[in-house]
């Protein structure tokens, strides 16, 4: 893999999880809206076990909402991975992103898309809130914590059906696309330019 990069990517956990599996990166972008979340990211690059797989890393700030991504990102990727960043992004942020996405891609790359999607159930988020709340508790969070978290669900994650996503992606041109997991509310989608 010659060029990867991750779009909202938090700490980079994600890339820590690629690397593990011999995948060896010429070039690797870190974006993130928070300056303070790349600093982060950088430092637990620098710490990776598999860093030495990655030849160069580069840290882009980028507000995936305010610019497009040509205003800060070069193309030519083989790989564009986001998780968990695109729930947070109302509908119409999505369809644009997703074209951003394909026109930033080398032909024949592939981007890998994770995120939250409706569940097939009556109630399904406030399903998903308790869920969640439950696993919390059980693990020893404090009730404070766990309150805030379900309102942060609630408030500030979109969640969509899979048929939408299928339509952004054919809409982004893409010329292979599917839903490779699903486990109640997460699943990962796989396009190919």
């Amino acid at each position: 893999m010659t060029r990867v990069i991750d779009l909202g990517c938090g700490i980079a956990l994600e890339m820590h999880a690629i690397l593990k599996h011999s995948l060896a990166i010429k070039h690797l972008t870190l974006s993130d809206y928070s300056a303070k979340t790349l600093e982060i990211a950088a430092r637990l690059m620098r710490d990776c076990p598999d860093r030495a797989k990655v030849e160069e890393v580069e840290l882009v700030p980028l507000d995936l909402l305010a610019e497009p991504l040509v205003a800060r990102l070069t193309g030519g990727y083989d790989l564009v991975v986001t998780c968990n960043a695109f729930m947070h992004f109302p509908e119409q942020d999505h369809v644009r992103l997703f074209s951003e996405i394909a026109a930033q891609l080398s032909d024949g790359g592939v981007f890998v898309f994770q995120s939250h999607f409706k569940t097939l159930e009556p109630d399904w988020k406030q399903s998903i809130i308790s869920t969640m709340q439950r696993r919390m508790a059980a693990e020893g969070a404090p009730a404070p914590l766990i309150a805030q978290a379900g309102r942060h669900i609630d408030r500030f994650h979109q969640f969509h059906d899979y048929y939408r996503v299928y339509n952004w992606l054919e809409q982004a041109g893409f010329r292979y696309f599917d839903a490779v997991f699903r486990q109640r509310f997460l699943g990962i989608f796989v396009a190919f330019k």
